[in-house]
């Protein structure tokens, strides 16, 4: 299977990018921004730079996603992981203003695994299903999570599960859900 590198991956509008089934991995490693059409395919984008981005006047759909670097996800972004979203011991995701995040498909659940840093703040960022509610779990010994300010819409029945294991953390100022 075939990894595709990008420091900056760019849809223009009226333009349309697929990843096909032979490219297993896509890494991006600063701004991913989709004016256009993307269609992720069967493909895992990993997030892997220390200011990677994702922005754009069109929603983004991956299949799945892994940061093993540093996500930021600011006011107006709009990003859906149709299968699992996972923050690996090295990554960071931040979700900053009204920054939404969606997790599943309409008829099955997403996951977040939460291995690194999940933090957030300003005006209510959103974590939210489409359709199918989702998991949202830390666990690791590097998992940490720091919200000043979130709303989970339509969580599975466990809501955000923080492991009890070793080292992990939370602050949680405002969460809604």
């Amino acid at each position: 299977s075939a990894v595709t590198e990008f420091y900056n991956l760019t849809v223009d509008t009226g333009a349309t990018m697929s990843i096909d089934a032979g490219i297993a991995q896509a890494n991006v490693k600063n701004v991913f921004q989709n004016d256009g059409t993307f269609t992720a395919g069967s493909s895992t984008v990993y997030f892997t730079g220390t200011t990677a981005e994702i922005k754009g006047a069109s929603a983004s759909t991956f299949n799945n996603a892994q940061v093993t670097g540093t996500l930021t996800l600011n006011a107006g972004s709009d990003a859906t992981v149709s299968g699992t979203l996972t923050v690996t011991s090295t990554g960071t995701l931040t979700m900053n203003g009204s920054a939404v995040l969606r997790l599943g498909t309409p008829s099955t659940a997403g996951t977040a695994v939460i291995q690194g840093l999940f933090q957030t703040s300003g005006t209510t960022p959103t974590v939210t299903d489409k359709g199918a509610r989702f998991s949202f779990t830390v666990s690791g010994a590097s998992g940490k999570v720091l919200i000043n300010n979130i709303t989970f819409n339509n969580p599975d029945i466990n809501g955000l599960s923080i492991a009890n294991t070793a080292n992990t953390g939370f602050d949680i100022d405002y969460a809604a859900f």
